[in-house]
């Protein structure tokens, strides 16, 4: 899962989106987000075919809470492409992350810091939260198909139902190996 995710953060390929959890809404927006100092810097991964990639996180001008995620990535003409996606970082006793992939489309999931430097992503597991929608515990659409795969994912909720959703099944609706990045720098102060 981790190629398809980071790829996805880079280049926003629709058909991996099917992949992913998305919901309508960020957990949080302008004033209820923070700026986590932790997650500003520049990150590494290496993916599963070897290659790198990088990220940087910084807080987005002209905002006071909002955080930006930029990436950068060749086209098949080896062209460079710049993706930037808003980040609402919501403290608490769980750090829940929402990344806008465009407008009403967001990726949730939640963030661990082991160390200075590192940031463990792990988003919401598609099996747990397609049948928490199908189940009617959370509003949404969950599609599968011939084979009962989940091909499509999204909420529709207002952030605090799904807040709640995830507070009180914290154990299993996010996956369980995270996509681990590593800082690479120390941003200015």
């Amino acid at each position: 899962m981790r190629k398809p995710v980071t790829f996805l953060l880079a280049a926003l390929v629709p058909l991996v989106l099917a992949s992913c959890v998305t919901s309508k809404n960020p957990l949080s927006d302008e004033k209820t987000s923070s700026v986590d100092r932790h997650l500003i810097g520049t990150w590494h991964q290496q993916e599963t075919d070897g290659s790198p990639y990088s990220m940087t996180i910084g807080r987005k001008p002209a905002t006071s809470n909002v955080m930006e995620w930029v990436s950068l990535s060749h086209n098949k003409r080896q062209e460079v492409q710049v993706k930037r996606h808003d980040v609402f970082a919501k403290p608490g006793r769980t750090k829940y992350i929402s990344i806008t992939l465009e407008a009403d489309n967001h990726l949730i999931g939640k963030y661990t810091s082991p160390d200075a430097n590192t940031f463990e992503l792990h988003l919401l597991d598609k099996w747990v939260v397609g049948k928490a929608v199908e189940d009617g515990k959370l509003k949404g659409v969950a599609r599968r198909n011939n084979d009962g795969e989940y091909t499509t994912v999204s909420l529709s909720d207002p952030p605090e139902k799904i807040i709640e959703y995830l507070e009180k099944n914290a154990d299993t609706c996010f996956a369980r190996e995270p996509i681990v990045y590593k800082k690479s720098g120390v941003a200015d102060k």
